[in-house]
């Protein structure tokens, strides 16, 4: 519904998509469409993760129940989601096995930049780290301090605001408003409350 809005008002030159976890999913799936509209110029994708299967039994294999054995627990969850998956196709004609990222981002081209939690225990790292190996567009992965839920900090908006910065507005627009180009920051000391900060970033220019 925005993006329509934004094409219809016609005043709107470039627009960055930026989704957390389900959010970062739906940039991911409209930025590998074939039907992107062209102002879309970028991504930033907080936590992410590869297919809505794979998430779904990886939240399986966490759950304790008594002395069941994980394997009953995790082929009973198979199981139920495909009944789900099912009941969703028959009635909203929408296959749940759709929602799978890993399996189109090789299509998206435009810029993205990846951010997940070294500690997340919902959707793990690995998630963003196999979708960024298969991202066919110019692609950094930055994995930060804290868990799914924790707020960011500091040196993430930086990095977030110089990879906008980079891709959203060309140079000539930085240069009107005298707007430079923040330098890449690798780590930072926030105030005694909140500890250290350390963030590691991995960088590649192409795709796949």
């Amino acid at each position: 519904v925005v993006m329509s809005y934004l094409l219809e008002l016609g005043t709107v030159s470039s627009v960055c998509l930026w989704g957390r976890s389900m959010g970062a999913v739906t940039a991911l799936m409209l930025g590998s469409s074939p039907d992107l509209p062209e102002i879309v110029s970028c991504l930033v994708l907080d936590s992410p993760f590869t297919s809505l299967q794979a998430i779904a039994l990886e939240v399986g294999e966490m759950v304790e129940v008594g002395s069941v054995p994980r394997g009953v627990v995790q082929g009973s969850l198979s199981i139920g989601l495909e009944m789900v998956r099912r009941s969703i196709k028959n009635r909203a004609k929408f296959d749940l096995k759709k929602v799978s990222p890993i399996s189109v981002v090789k299509n998206c081209k435009i810029p993205g930049i990846f951010l997940h939690g070294e500690v997340d225990d919902f959707i793990a790292p690995k998630h963003s780290s196999e979708l960024y190996r298969v991202y066919g567009g110019l692609k950094e992965l930055i994995i930060v301090p804290g868990d799914h839920n924790s707020p960011r900090n500091g040196l993430f908006f930086t990095e977030v605001s110089r990879f906008i910065h980079t891709h959203l507005f060309d140079q000539s627009f930085r240069e009107l408003i005298s707007w430079p180009l923040p330098a890449p920051v690798t780590s930072i000391e926030m105030g005694k409350g909140d500890g250290w900060f350390l963030c590691k970033m991995v960088r590649d220019g192409g795709g796949g």
